[in-house]
């Protein structure tokens, strides 16, 4: 897959699902491998629109062992034969066995699309955002709910300069505070496209609703900051832009509490761009992440950056290896073995997107490709390992197919790693 401006806008209206000139990049050397032994994949759940339609984040386990997630479309005004996706999105748990229940069906005016996963703060609730609605002119909200279900918007995004439209999951900060990132708005400025959107801000809300904008992108320092922030060991946040910097590919930035930010690195193509995801610290200190674009083949890359901002490739996705997959969307996870876990949205031996585990050096083994069946396909959700070991996730589409329009809604699966 190559980046084009027509996938560029796809990929923005799907994801409700892109200044250091002094960075430092070095390569590593790329290994493919098969995996050992091959993972099992269970479906717990296909999706059928009314009660959810595809899932653009993850899940999670809450402290109750049950899985909590949300759906960018379906529940509310759901239509199975429309040709466009229909609803405004959900949020749902669901058991271990895959029993779902829906916890909330938003309505549009108390939001809508919900492009991020939800987190359990640390008073039991959950806590997420949506990409859209609340009231005029509805630019999203940041959300708390009750696991029985009662909503309490937190902050509803409404003019543009406190941000617009927030893709990521928050993150709960050491003050109880949480944080997040929204893809659009901010500063005005005459340039059209930043006059009617602005370049994306940092955001700071607390449990009460109190809400302080920290930061507001330039381009230069980057644009477009697409998913959440990672609290590093530091105490300071660290997080990715897909767009901006030296080269318009993307930055990889620190941010302190009171606001202050330090771009750490700018992608210029060849190490990667187009970064869709997030970072995860590695057990070495070192961060994580992938890029969707970019690389030797422009199909995305696995990458490892240090806190000071030296950068090395570890994989690049190639066209010449479809089997392995290609354009990761989503976040890694560093399992309990010590390697890291991911998805890759298209490509694999049957084109439905993969899970793979790379090492901290490197070598990369596909685990699982998708065969746009039963089992979903196009995962654009990084993976959590559970309290049993297993990895679970979702796919953004196929599952069940419905009356022609399109392969299915999604699934929530689980894969055993021997």
């Amino acid at each position: 897959m190559h980046r084009s401006i027509g996938t560029f806008f796809a990929s923005t209206l799907l994801t409700i699902g892109l200044l250091c000139s002094g960075s430092l990049a070095t390569f590593a050397e790329e290994t493919t491998a098969l995996a050992d032994s091959p993972a099992t994949l269970t479906t717990l759940h296909i999706f059928q629109g009314f009660e959810g339609a595809y899932p653009l984040s993850s899940v999670i386990q809450g402290q109750d062992g049950n899985f909590y997630g949300t759906t960018q479309y379906g529940g509310t005004t759901f239509n199975p034969t429309a040709t466009f996706q229909t609803g405004y999105g959900t949020v749902f748990k669901m058991t271990p066995t895959g029993t779902l229940t829906n916890l909330l069906l938003f309505n549009s005016s108390n939001g809508r699309s919900p492009a991020a996963p939800v987190i359990q703060g640390s008073d039991g609730l959950l806590y997420g955002t949506t990409f859209g609605g609340g009231p005029y002119p509805g630019f999203g909200t940041a959300f708390s709910l009750s696991l029985t279900g009662t909503l309490t918007n937190l902050h509803e995004f409404s003019n543009g300069r406190d941000g617009n439209a927030p893709n990521a999951p928050l993150v709960q900060g050491l003050d109880g505070n949480f944080y997040g990132t929204t893809i659009a708005g901010g500063k005005i400025v005459r340039d059209y496209y930043a006059l009617r959107y602005g370049r994306g801000v940092v955001f700071k809300v607390s449990p009460s609703g109190q809400f302080t904008s920290l930061y507001t992108f330039n381009v230069i320092d980057g644009s477009q900051p697409a998913a959440g922030l990672v609290l590093g060991n530091d105490g300071n946040f660290y997080g990715t832009t897909r767009g901006g910097g030296a080269s318009g590919a993307g930055t990889i930035f620190k941010i302190k509490t009171d606001g202050t930010l330090t771009t750490l690195y700018s992608f210029s193509g060849p190490d990667g761009d187009f970064v869709q995801s997030g970072l995860v610290q590695g057990n070495d200190g070192n961060f994580y992440g992938t890029t969707f674009y970019g690389g030797a083949e422009n199909s995305g890359t696995v990458f490892k950056i240090t806190p000071s901002g030296v950068l090395t490739t570890l994989h690049s996705f190639a066209n010449n290896n479809m089997v392995e997959g290609c354009n990761p969307a989503a976040s890694l996870i560093q399992g309990l073995d010590g390697n890291f876990y991911g998805t890759t949205r298209y490509c694999g031996a049957n084109s439905g997107g993969t899970v793979f585990k790379i090492t901290p050096s490197g070598v990369l083994s596909t685990l699982y490709s998708f065969t746009r069946g039963l089992d979903g396909c196009n995962p654009v959700a990084s993976l959590i390992q559970a309290s049993d070991g297993s990895f679970y996730g979702t796919t953004y589409a196929c599952g069940t197919p419905n009356s022609g329009t399109n392969l299915g809604f999604g699934t929530v699966f689980k894969l055993t790693v021997p």
